[in-house]
């Protein structure tokens, strides 16, 4: 939308003390006596980004990130072409299964096809708490999991076997 043009009064010396009104477009800086149609589109300020997304900017620079094209393609086919949470068709968006909010990276074994209204559904919440409010959320919750620790490497898996199984023994307080 093109701003309004500034109006402007002024005495010429050669009219006698008669004054003249001229328009000047603030988009081209043409001179004018009357509206003109400026072809030039008016300038608008960029809104500077929020603090929310300036932060979550931030933490994925700061993360591990080996996702490319292939993977995506790979993660798409694997899961038929349908949100891995609701099974709907259509445009995908990559999910982080867990958020970057939590710590979730930008690799294979975080990242799953959804359908936009799935995607922002869960936004940064707990899968699994977030799951048990949806239909058939236990065995959504299981499949994905399934999928996605097939992709982690042994040490990884064993890694976060080897804390759960610590977490299990501390909360019956053998450690």
């Amino acid at each position: 939308m093109d701003r309004l043009p500034r109006l402007f009064s002024f005495a010429h010396p050669a009219s006698k003390g008669r004054t003249s009104k001229v328009m000047i477009c603030p988009n081209c800086g043409k001179v004018t006596g009357s509206l003109h149609r400026c072809q030039k589109k008016a300038k608008r300020p960029r809104k500077p980004p929020t603090t929310g997304s300036k932060a979550r900017k931030a933490r994925i620079r700061g993360m591990v990130k080996d996702y490319t094209a292939d993977d995506w393609k790979r993660c798409v086919e694997a899961w038929g072409g349908k949100c891995a949470y609701c099974g709907s068709g259509g445009h995908l968006q990559q999910e982080h299964f867990y958020s970057v909010l939590d710590g979730g990276t930008y690799t294979p074994d975080n990242i799953i096809p959804a359908c936009r209204k799935c995607n922002s559904a869960k936004s940064n919440k707990d899968p699994l708490e977030w799951l048990l409010t949806q239909k058939n959320g236990l065995a959504t919750y299981a499949r994905i999991h399934l999928y996605l620790s097939a992709l982690r490497p042994p040490d990884v898996l064993a890694g976060i076997y080897k804390t759960m199984d610590y977490q299990k023994q501390s909360s019956q307080g053998l450690y």
